[in-house]
């Protein structure tokens, strides 16, 4: 099973993502509009997929567990919501044009749900399971908070092995007090295959009812003679990452 990482690795991974979207702010300058319709796009993309495998998006409680600046929950058509971000307080002074108009907002982690026993119709998990320090309690909790029958919706970044090795490394390093300057692992303790988010979502005890395939390139698409021509677009047919995709599991 996937094990945690230490506390001291999920807060400098938890610092680097501050960083991130600290940078994010900056840029967006004029373009708050544009971002709020990718908003709403999105949400309601999810809960038309959602209402499409017959699972209701609103009625009861609905919760999206690491929220962000502007995730599913700010423009989901329901009126009981909750926003939970370990960074709630940073997204909502830093980015207040998007967070205007939102659900309820409460700063904690994902493994320690401020909330009790069965008490939500539907999660959201949005890209977060690869940011938090225990993959295993992060489901737990997800699992402990849903109604029986209730819905899970989430989405993974789906890489190949590799990066699950690396990742693993890099975490080795972190704990021999190496700072490794390496693009993506600072900030994502976990790097995740398909088959290890499925076995996970599996030993939660929940049923995996709907999976999106993600968008995997075919290994070596490109003739050989062309690798040496094309060098990096091959390494990247073959040594693929960040291929989203969307699971829907129910308690």
């Amino acid at each position: 099973m996937t094990r945690k990482v230490s506390h001291s690795r999920w807060r400098f991974a938890q610092q680097h993502q501050r960083e991130y979207q600290e940078r994010k702010a900056h840029r967006i300058g004029d373009r708050t509009n544009s971002l709020v319709r990718v908003a709403d796009t999105s949400s309601c993309s999810v809960s038309e997929y959602l209402r499409r495998l017959g699972y209701p998006v609103d009625v009861g409680l609905v919760v999206e567990v690491g929220s962000g600046a502007s995730g599913l929950i700010w423009r989901w058509p329901s009126q009981c919501r909750l926003a939970v971000d370990p960074l709630a307080h940073f997204y909502h002074q830093t980015f207040p044009e998007l967070q205007s108009d939102g659900p309820w907002i409460v700063q904690a982690q994902g493994e320690q749900l401020p909330l009790s026993d069965a008490c939500a119709e539907l999660v959201l998990s949005d890209n977060v399971i690869d940011h938090v320090e225990s993959p295993s309690a992060y489901l737990e909790e997800c699992h402990r908070i849903l109604k029986p029958g209730g819905v899970l919706y989430m989405t993974v970044d789906v890489h190949h092995p590799v990066y699950w090795w690396a990742g693993r490394f890099y975490n080795a390093l972190f704990e021999l007090g190496v700072r490794a300057n390496a693009p993506a692992f600072p900030n994502h303790p976990f790097h995740f295959t398909l088959g290890r988010i499925e076995e996970l979502i599996m030993h939660t005890d929940f049923k995996l009812m709907a999976r999106g395939n993600p968008a995997i390139p075919k290994a070596g698409r490109l003739p050989f003679t062309d690798m040496f021509r094309h060098t990096e677009q091959y390494i990247k047919s073959v040594f693929y990452k960040n291929a989203r995709c969307a699971l829907v599991a129910t308690t």
